[in-house]
């Protein structure tokens, strides 16, 4: 990292790589990733408390003032109402439950921040480096590069995800529904998202940006949910099998 006048800076050695399409994502890249984000975790592990935050949503300001300015965001809203508020009340619950375990994690793992030339790849955007929860991350960049992000989970890739981090030495968490619940930071960029529909803190420039991002986000949400049994069951499945080949 280079300070200049008061501005940090990273620089690299060029790199000739790009990102990959999710149709283009293979077993390989993400059992290369697995091992990444393994060697990652083990650069700096020791006992502390991430300090988590207890959300607070008002989700019935949000529903009660989308009747009155989007008819069509409202009944979005109102659908997956019940979805919302479960979410947040079970993430406040799990965070409480997560192990004690703090590590140096990437946090933005995802695809758009590794570059790859064949087989060859850098991960790249350390901005969000920090000392996090490393069962958080892993479960978080598993199901990114499996697919979530397009609601269309691939499993092979997920479970290939979780062998590869085992095979470089990480650990596996044992508390799969716990990490399941915690990952609702869906719910806050929503909330972002409607104040900007509904112009609480933001100009009116931003209104269509935030009518796209709340279908969008909506749309995640309700399909994690939906996804919630099979996701368990393939973490299962690839514990099972990981400890087959040990």
């Amino acid at each position: 990292m280079q300070e200049i006048d008061g501005e940090y800076f990273y620089l690299f050695d060029y790199y000739d790589g790009k990102p990959l399409r999710a149709d283009a994502v293979t077993e390989s890249h993400c059992w290369k990733m697995g091992r990444a984000l393994a060697a990652i975790h083990d650069t700096d592990r020791k006992i502390g408390d991430q300090d988590h935050k207890q959300m607070s949503v008002d989700w019935d300001f949000y529903l009660s003032a989308m009747e009155k300015a989007d008819t069509r965001l409202y009944e979005m809203l109102r659908s997956c109402y019940a979805i919302l508020v479960e979410s947040q009340e079970k993430g406040n619950a799990a965070r409480k439950k997560l192990p004690k375990i703090l590590t140096v994690c990437h946090n933005d793992m995802d695809r758009k921040n590794v570059l790859w030339n064949g087989e060859d790849h850098r991960i790249i955007d350390l901005e969000c480096l920090s000392y996090n929860n490393p069962m958080m991350e892993l479960f978080e960049s598993a199901l990114c590069w499996s697919g979530y992000e397009e609601c269309r989970i691939d499993f092979r890739l997920f479970q290939t995800f979780l062998r590869g981090y085992a095979s470089a030495g990480g650990a596996l968490p044992e508390d799969w529904e716990t990490l399941y619940d915690c990952n609702n930071g869906r719910l806050e960029w929503l909330e972002y998202n409607l104040k900007r529909v509904l112009g609480i803190d933001c100009g009116d420039d931003e209104k269509q940006m935030g009518i796209g991002q709340v279908e969008e986000t909506i749309r995640h949400i309700v399909y994690y949910a939906k996804m919630r049994e099979q996701i368990l069951e393939h973490y299962i499945t690839s514990i099972i099998d990981d400890r087959i080949h040990l």
